[in-house]
């Protein structure tokens, strides 16, 4: 789950630049870019959809169910689960 990703983003900038440098956190600490990180994304996106080529670089992909089925399947065995905090993402206007 991406509950220990944090950042936030800037409405106003540039397409591509709105993230906020420095704001980017993983479980709390700042995001390394010189270390890898494993992302879980459909194919779609790990083709460079959307416009994000960069998953395209990606190393050590693997394949399984489809993202909808995926999605079934942990909502069946978690039905407790409860929504996330939604102070994850913070928009600065």
């Amino acid at each position: 789950m991406s509950s220990g990703l944090r950042f936030q983003w800037d409405a106003r900038r540039p397409i591509g630049q709105r993230i906020v440098a420095g704001s980017v956190r993983v479980n709390g600490q700042p995001l390394d870019l010189q270390r890898s990180y494993r992302v879980t994304v459909n194919n779609f996106l790990a083709y460079g959809g959307d416009g994000y080529p960069s998953f395209k670089k990606g190393r050590g992909a693997q394949e399984g169910v489809l993202d909808h089925e995926a999605l079934t399947q942990f909502l069946q065995s978690h039905p407790q689960l409860a929504p996330a905090a939604m102070d994850r993402v913070q928009k600065l206007n």
